[in-house]
């Protein structure tokens, strides 16, 4: 899997997580708006299944199982009697622990179709020239500097393809520095490149390239040691870690999450407010003015 086929795959789980982002909120909505408005049980159902088919997202049965079970518990919560139905609406639907099986199923289809696609072009990558593959017998391991402590041992490195193991030559040249196949590396317990959020990638090199140059020289002219690698997608936020973890691009990240919920607060807003529902769009303002004015210090 070399950089570009890795780019490709982190654009696709970019663009599912943002679907699938829209596909909450738009949920969210019409939730509030089905138990503000006394929906039957029926049309609450089938109005979320409905919008589940019609997203472009994959794992569509396991993302409408998990809302329906948020759909039962808020509907047997909207039931009870109250003097301020708007308010008690909007705190059952935005406060609903439910969604954390949610945004856990988000993330299990996001993980999954990462591997998928990686695994799929990894098996096209290690084909052998006689079923179309590449004629360069080895891989390049992509090296980073802020790699997981788990796989810094096995980045930066040469692996072969198994069926280049077939040339004598190739055998004993790897036996001899205990060269590792691309194989193993790939799978159990490494899972390089493989698993989710893994950053590193490869490139084909040839048998010559390998035994005439230096490993640093490789690194180095393929463009394969790198200062930090490209995260693909926005991590989860934890709002306790120490200062030293708030890059631009971690904050970035905490800002897009506030932007991603004020959104869902304001379309709330057009179906009926409240004042919960209003102090929660200003908190989401406040909190969205507060860390853009961080980022434009760390930009000074």
């Amino acid at each position: 899997m070399n950089k570009a086929d890795f780019d490709r795959i982190i654009a696709e789980k970019k663009r599912t997580k943002e679907r699938l982002g829209r596909l909450k909120t738009d949920l969210s909505v019409f939730l509030y708006a089905a138990l503000l408005y006394r929906y039957p049980y029926p049309a609450l159902r089938d109005g979320l299944s409905q919008i589940v088919k019609e997203a472009e997202v994959p794992h569509k049965k396991l993302i409408n199982a998990r809302m329906q079970a948020i759909a039962r518990k808020s509907y047997k919560s909207s039931q009870t009697p109250t003097k301020d139905r708007k308010t008690a609406v909007f705190d059952i639907v935005d406060k609903e622990k439910s969604y954390d099986a949610f945004d856990k199923a988000c993330s299990d289809i996001l993980r999954k179709q990462e591997e998928e696609n990686k695994r799929k072009v990894l098996d096209i990558a290690l084909r052998s020239p006689a079923k179309g593959g590449s004629e360069k017998q080895f891989c390049l391991c992509s090296r980073h500097d802020d790699c997981a402590k788990d796989h810094k041992d096995w980045q930066g490195k040469i692996y072969v393809k198994e069926w280049a193991l077939k040339d004598p030559e190739i055998r004993k040249w790897c036996d001899e520095r205990g060269i590792k196949t691309v194989e193993w590396v790939t799978g159990r317990p490494v899972w390089m490149t493989t698993r989710p959020n893994c950053r590193h990638f490869f490139k084909d090199v040839s048998f010559d390239e390998v035994r005439g140059n230096k490993l640093s020289v490789l690194l180095k002219e393929n463009g394969m040691d790198r200062v930090a690698g490209t995260k693909g997608t926005q991590q989860n936020i934890n709002h306790l870690t120490r200062k030293e973890w708030y890059t631009q691009t971690n904050v970035k990240n905490i800002i897009r999450k506030y932007e991603e919920r004020l959104q869902k607060h304001e379309r709330m807003r057009e179906v009926a407010t409240n004042v919960n529902l209003e102090n929660a769009i200003l908190h989401d303002k406040f909190l969205i003015r507060k860390w853009k004015e961080y980022l434009a210090k760390m930009a000074t």
